[in-house]
């Protein structure tokens, strides 16, 4: 299988602030709510880029505005290629709609790059600006036109074609939806061949701060007041919120050949945490969603104790404080603390012993999760700085840009 990765920013959106990119804003520190379902976008992409894989595998779907990075291990080299000619540890894909036509513009990447770390979350991603790079030009193609990257010979690689088609399937994934939650409803429509929107009606007298939708397999969707860098996320009493989800289909090689396993017939809501404490659905996923929201608050009054001196030193500027706060949080454990956990168990005193074990390890996600967070907000505001608009000091922006 290609050891591809796409680098897109999984969408959480709602009807008042459309979210498709890491970024942030003076206003980011608000609370979010929904008030309807979202509505049709008035420009959706029309196509969409077919990637092939190996071994059989399906191939992939990218639309315009996003990227693909393909890794050594999706890369072929040519067999009658010079052996002199470095070759790239990374081909970089963007891709543009315009009018009829979809325009993809390849980059060669020379370095380490490690698929695992580029996250939407990490800064490792943004890494691969700073490796060596190499223009392989552009590409157009109309509807059922394949594209081949020709010039991924000239680096040593066998070129990739590529297929526009469109951007809905001929088929598209319809689950059934059910809640677990007596006080919430769900239901899913197809927003393209590789997403679709879950609409999470909050019909309670109470505000909800995380949900889990059992999507498909291995890839269970939470949605956290956290997962948005900056946003507090939250549905108000009455409202309905929109949480784009993958539904690609998941398999494995078997023996060389690759199975694949059917999108599941049901979507479900298993469980929703609300502001006063309480839950309905399952219990162990809720305990589950509150640990995650434990270990953010945790670390983050961890790392605001700690980076509290820094901003008070006179003398050190933003560039150095910067990189003492990325070094200081790095060092920090996901490891909670007892009076963590007792708060949680006391929030959730009828959960087993082996409920409470399996809970820790999401009390240790959200641990990370602000970690990352944190370092993410930073290189944003390193980014920030480097540029020609002027930047606002790292204190007022980690407070008003980041919400910390």
């Amino acid at each position: 299988m290609n050891a591809r990765i796409l680098i897109r920013w999984l969408e959480v959106s709602c009807v008042c602030i459309g979210i498709g990119t890491a970024q942030t804003s003076a206003s980011a520190q608000a609370t979010i709510s929904a008030q309807a379902p979202i509505p049709t976008p008035a420009l959706k992409p029309r196509f969409a880029v077919e990637i092939p894989n190996d071994n059989g595998v399906p191939p992939g779907y990218v639309y315009s505005g996003y990227k693909d990075m393909i890794y050594e291990a999706g890369l072929h080299r040519l067999a009658k290629a010079d052996p002199g000619i470095r070759h790239p540890s990374a081909i970089m894909l963007k891709f543009k709609e315009d009018g009829d036509l979809v325009t993809i513009t390849a980059t060669a990447y020379y370095g380490e790059i490690d698929p695992r770390k580029t996250t939407p979350i990490s800064r490792d991603q943004y890494s691969v600006d700073k490796l060596e790079s190499e223009a392989l030009g552009s590409y157009s193609g109309k509807l059922n036109d394949a594209v081949t990257i020709s010039a991924m010979a000239r680096v040593g690689l066998q070129p990739m074609t590529v297929k526009i088609v469109t951007a809905q399937s001929d088929n598209p994934y319809h689950p059934q939806t059910r809640s677990n939650a007596p006080s919430l409803q769900i239901d899913y429509s197809p927003e393209n061949r590789v997403m679709g929107i879950v609409t999470v009606h909050n019909l309670s007298t109470k505000v909800v701060t995380a949900v889990h939708l059992g999507s498909l397999e291995d890839g269970d969707v939470w949605l956290q007041p956290e997962d948005i860098v900056g946003r507090k996320v939250s549905i108000v009493p009455g409202a309905s919120y929109g949480i784009s989800v993958t539904v690609i289909p998941r398999g494995r090689l078997v023996n060389g050949k690759y199975v694949e396993k059917p999108l599941p017939a049901t979507m479900t809501l298993g469980a929703a945490l609300f502001a006063d404490g309480s839950y309905e659905g399952d219990l162990q996923l809720a305990a589950e969603l509150a640990a995650h929201q434990f270990g953010i608050k945790e670390q983050r009054q961890r790392i605001l104790g700690l980076i509290a001196p820094i901003f008070a030193e006179p003398d050190s500027d933003d560039k150095a404080k910067a990189e003492r706060i990325r070094a200081t949080v790095k060092q920090l454990t996901d490891d909670s603390d007892a009076q963590t956990i007792a708060d949680f168990r006391a929030q959730f005193p009828s959960l087993s012993d082996s409920g409470v074990a399996k809970a820790q390890t999401k009390l240790s996600s959200g641990m990370q999760n602000e970690k990352d967070t944190f370092d993410y907000c930073i290189t944003q505001f390193e980014t920030n700085s480097s540029s020609k608009t002027p930047s606002m000091s790292l204190e007022h922006w980690l407070t008003v840009s980041c919400g910390r």
